[in-house]
């Protein structure tokens, strides 16, 4: 149900998470074996607080006309929206994954003198480095081929395993939120005891 890979990252710039409540509907696609559209809060142990909206059933996303044909350049990037807001305390950050771009934000005192503020629009920066857009998410040889240079050199794996366990505790605990009527869950990050050094 949860992006893992999405809490990978939210993990990776605000550090652990205690608990998840996450919230769903029948689904609209009744063929499917989990829940097609979710929302789930994430409370981290530091204040800090994220959301992952998910949804399999939100398809037409392109808004530019020419996005909706069909050539190489756009077809990739048709029927799917997977896009990251980073909210700071003067600033935001919006990343398009499939576009390879950011918006960059500010927030400026609106109206002058109130202590109020407005978001407005910096600047939006691409970070595309050529060839086909649709690698950057789609591809996965470079995971295939630096995992076997790791296994050949003798290295160890880019994710350290534990860090592995504690997003899909993660994942499972916004599972639980949805099967126990979208209650808060803790995140349990105890290994089983077989796996521990105090066994």
């Amino acid at each position: 149900m949860e992006p893992i890979h999405e809490v990978d990252i939210f993990r990776y710039f605000a550090g652990e998470i205690k608990s998840v409540q996450s919230t769903t509907r029948p689904n609209v696609l009744p063929q499917y074996r989990f829940e097609d559209n979710v929302y789930s809060h994430f409370f981290f142990e530091n204040g800090k607080m994220g959301t992952i909206i998910t949804s399999y059933t939100h398809s037409a996303v392109p808004l530019d006309k020419k996005e909706w044909s069909n050539t190489p350049e756009y077809k990739d990037s048709m029927g799917h929206d997977m896009t990251m807001i980073l909210t700071f305390t003067r600033a935001s950050i919006g990343v398009d994954f499939i576009k390879c771009r950011m918006m960059i934000n500010i927030y400026e005192e609106w109206p002058k003198g109130s202590g109020g503020f407005r978001v407005v629009q910096d600047r939006i920066e691409s970070y595309k480095r050529g060839g086909n857009q649709g690698n950057f998410f789609h591809d996965i040889d470079i995971m295939r081929w630096e995992f076997i240079h790791r296994c050949a050199n003798d290295q160890p794996p880019v994710q350290d395993p534990l860090d592995i366990w504690k997003s899909h505790m993660v994942c499972l605990a916004a599972e639980q939120s949805v099967q126990e009527d979208f209650r808060r869950v803790d995140v349990d990050y105890t290994l089983p005891k077989d796996l521990r050094d105090d066994k």
